[in-house]
């Protein structure tokens, strides 16, 4: 059953991320995010921690404990201080000659060289430790990790085929010092074996070591973050692109709880965002990483990072100028529209206004329509009553041989009444259809040539009146006026002249009179 377990929970390990995994990336970047806008406060709380210790010196207690404590508090904070009371601690020690104080102090001195990429540095302090004198197991446990590091370092950091895989023998090595000496349940054993792993490019068990380490023991946060990277290294490995950056966040909001600069996991997950076209944010983390180099004044890590630097910068230049390019076409689409919309909206309006002017001329026409029906019928039946009488008087007469009052029955001057009453009529029907034509028309000339209120229409407005009712044809107008057509035109063009406005625009301004 046991090993059976084993690959099933390797398989487990190591499936893709899935839409559920995308979304904890979201979430951890979301965090990481939060973290780097609050690192400030985890700083200062390591700083009050120095304080502390520095206090602490000055008012007496174990010296050497005091510089030692704060190496360590220093060692992944800021490089120069470490250094200083790194070396201030072998000074103490030195003169104790107490030979365990003086290794672990040696140690200290090796782990700033490491940390700083001074690897040559390194290896020759380590020659000055004499492991033989060491009494401490802890302290062996130090120096044979220190070691093991060192050597996997410099084999990470050595292209040359050779002495990359010298340096790693020496490094396992190393890690199987440690393990003779420690019990094997126990933390640093396990994190021994995960590292050989990782040298053996078995990256799924590693990663399976690793994460037990997380869930069996109480890790610190730095801690934390070391495992966190080295699962992160170790699924980039795999192609397993997702899940190495969850994990990477995870070591960098690690970092950042615990005060350290001296680090990998942000710089490496910028690096990765870059590649996953997320540019905003690796500028952000790349930048980070930089500031936190430069605390530390680690120069090994400010050459890793410098490299990164210009290609997410040109990749965060690349989005802004594509965000750029969107948002003009954006704008200049909305332009579109707009304008199309001011367009449909002019076409619309006009088409509503040319509809209203229909409509308007068509409820003119109905009221002029009904109004001179009425007026036709009434006109119509009093000259056939009339035409009626006329031929019952001439039979009369002609029958009565009163020939004379024949002649007097077809005087011209009685047709001449008769068309004055048709006029008439004419003027009441039109005034009652536009009530204010003569006040509008007076309004066309100077102030004093009409009469505004004027109820009966001269025969010069009879004629626009004409007009206005829609007969332009002079021909037609002098025919029911009983004009010639020369007198017709006459009349016109007097009106026109004493205007004042355009003789082009009269006629316009007659035909707009409103209907009342």
């Amino acid at each position: 059953m046991g090993k059976l377990f084993l690959p099933l929970l390797i398989i487990s390990l190591l499936t893709p991320v899935t839409s559920s995994g995308k979304s904890s990336l979201k979430g951890i970047l979301k965090e990481l995010d939060t973290k780097i806008e609050e690192r400030e406060a985890y700083v200062s709380e390591k700083q009050s921690r120095i304080r502390e210790l520095q206090r602490g010196l000055k008012s007496g207690g174990d010296e050497y404990e005091l510089n030692y404590s704060l190496f360590s508090e220093y060692k992944s904070f800021k490089y120069d201080s470490a250094y200083f009371y790194a070396n201030r601690a072998l000074e103490l020690a030195g003169k104790a000659r107490d030979n365990d104080r003086i290794a672990q102090a040696r140690c200290a001195l090796v782990f700033c060289y490491i940390s700083s990429g001074l690897f040559l540095e390194a290896f020759d302090e380590m020659t000055r430790i004499d492991a033989g004198s060491i009494a401490s197991t802890d302290i062996k446990v130090l120096y044979y990790s220190l070691y093991n590091r060192l050597y996997y370092d410099a084999s990470d950091y050595n292209d040359t085929e050779g002495w990359s895989a010298e340096y790693t023998r020496k490094g396992t090595a190393y890690a199987d010092s440690v393990a003779a000496i420690i019990p094997g349940d126990s933390y640093l054993a396990k994190l021994m074996q995960a590292q050989k792993e990782i040298k053996r490019w078995n990256y799924s068990g590693c990663i399976a070591l690793y994460r037990s380490l997380l869930e069996d023991y109480s890790l610190t946060e730095h801690d934390k973050a070391v495992v966190n990277s080295s699962i992160g290294g170790a699924f980039k490995e795999l192609g397993q692109t997702d899940s190495s950056m969850i994990y990477l966040a995870k070591a960098a909001i690690n970092d950042i709880v615990s005060a350290t600069k001296e680090t990998t996991a942000l710089y490496r997950l910028a690096e990765m965002l870059c590649k996953e076209d997320d540019s905003r944010r690796a500028y952000t983390y790349i930048n980070a990483a930089m500031e936190d180099a430069d605390f530390y004044n680690a120069r090994h890590r400010k050459l890793s990072i410098n490299p990164i630097l210009p290609i997410i910068e040109q990749a965060r230049m690349d989005t802004v100028r594509r965000r750029i390019v969107s948002m003009w076409v954006i704008i200049l689409l909305c332009a579109t529209v707009i304008v199309l919309l001011v367009v449909l909206f002019r076409i619309h309006t006009a088409q509503r206004r040319k509809l209203e002017k229909k409509s308007r001329q068509l409820m003119e026409a109905n009221r002029i329509k009904e109004e001179y029906i009425g007026y036709a019928f009434y006109i119509n039946s009093e000259f056939l009553t009339e035409t009626e009488e006329l031929y019952k008087t001439i039979n009369y007469k002609i029958n009565a041989r009163q020939y004379d009052d024949l002649r007097d029955i077809t005087k011209q001057s009685k047709i001449n009444k008769k068309r004055e009453s048709m006029h008439e009529s004419f003027d009441k029907c039109f005034l009652n259809i536009f009530p204010s034509f003569i006040r509008e028309y007076a309004a066309l000339f100077p102030e004093g040539y009409i009469d505004p209120d004027s109820t009966v229409l001269t025969s010069e407005m009879r004629i626009f009146a004409l007009i206005r009712l829609g007969i332009t044809d002079s021909e037609r107008i002098s025919k029911f006026l009983n004009y010639s057509v020369h007198t017709i035109y006459t009349y016109k063009t007097r009106a026109k002249n004493k205007s004042i406005v355009d003789n082009e625009e009269f006629e316009k301004r007659i035909r707009s009179f409103e209907i009342g």
